[in-house]
């Protein structure tokens, strides 16, 4: 997810932050079987909340997120990704999964 100050815009109701937080809660919810984590982003990128099947604790990290988070403003989408796929290949690691991302 990405949060920089853009996200506080209104042209989708009531704003673009709120409406992605509440897409991410439903894709939480759909996504009842599977480990999840979260990835934010600005400027730069960090995992939020490493992968779990704490779905109540990733809706309230969900809830969390803001745009004071950003340290710096920009849309570091490839820096999202590195950030992704490091953090899956570490947890394939540590479970002894045979991981080709």
């Amino acid at each position: 997810m990405t949060f920089p100050e853009s996200m506080l815009s209104q042209d989708i109701a009531p704003d673009r932050i709120t409406k992605a937080k509440l897409f991410a809660v439903k894709l939480v919810e759909s996504m009842r079987s599977e480990r999840i984590g979260l990835i934010v982003f600005a400027g730069a990128a960090y995992v939020y909340m490493p992968l779990t099947n704490d779905y109540n604790a990733a809706i309230d990290f969900i809830n969390g997120l803001s745009t004071e988070m950003a340290s710096y403003q920009g849309t570091a989408i490839g820096d999202a990704i590195e950030v992704a796929e490091k953090a899956f290949t570490q947890e394939a690691n540590r479970a002894g999964i045979d991981n080709h991302i």
